[in-house]
């Protein structure tokens, strides 16, 4: 099928942000802090590395999720298979024509706003609980993790793994059904 032939760049960008990065890279490195806040493994240095290394990289990367749910409808619509032979040969105007209802289609059949709108809210929840677990010292003077520390990472490790889980909706091929 023409389908399995076609690779956007979408989804590679998707895998790269939702994979390689969050789940591979960011949600290991708070699985092992959540294992050092509950005193399973000692090493209270690290929660200090996670907030000044891998902290700072979800200001850097939201950008790149904001960017991949701007490019979705566009770059995942069956309209992209008009592109490609042999539905680019058709004349432009019947190509224009049959894309712009190949979209319309694809637009009543499958929940695309809800997909989009479900990873934006799941991210605005990240950053939330960023913007406030970057601000709390996660030690206090006697070098025990501060509860309010313990309670708002856990809520941020958790908004990680919604936001991870509303990307997995995301289809991973375009879809023509």
């Amino acid at each position: 099928m023409i389908t399995d032939l076609i690779q956007p760049d979408w989804q590679r960008r998707r895998s790269d942000f939702n994979h390689q990065w969050l789940k591979n890279r960011l949600l290991s490195a708070l699985d092992t802090a959540d294992h050092v806040i509950r005193g399973r493994v000692h090493g209270t240095g690290y929660l200090q590395e996670l907030i000044e290394v891998d902290m700072p990289e979800w200001k850097e990367r939201r950008d790149d999720l904001g960017a991949l749910l701007r490019d979705f409808e566009v770059q995942m619509s069956p309209r992209q298979m008009f592109n490609f032979p042999p539905l680019a040969n058709l004349e432009p105007s019947t190509r224009e024509l049959f894309s712009d209802l190949m979209h319309e289609l694809w637009l009543v059949r499958h929940p695309v706003a809800e997909w989009v709108e479900g990873a934006k809210t799941a991210s605005l929840e990240v950053n939330k609980h960023h913007e406030r677990l970057v601000k709390i010292a996660p030690l206090d003077a006697k070098g025990q993790v501060r509860p309010e520390f313990a309670t708002e990472f856990e809520q941020f490790r958790s908004a990680c793994r919604a936001l991870s889980k509303a990307i997995e909706k995301f289809p991973n091929r375009i879809l023509v059904t």
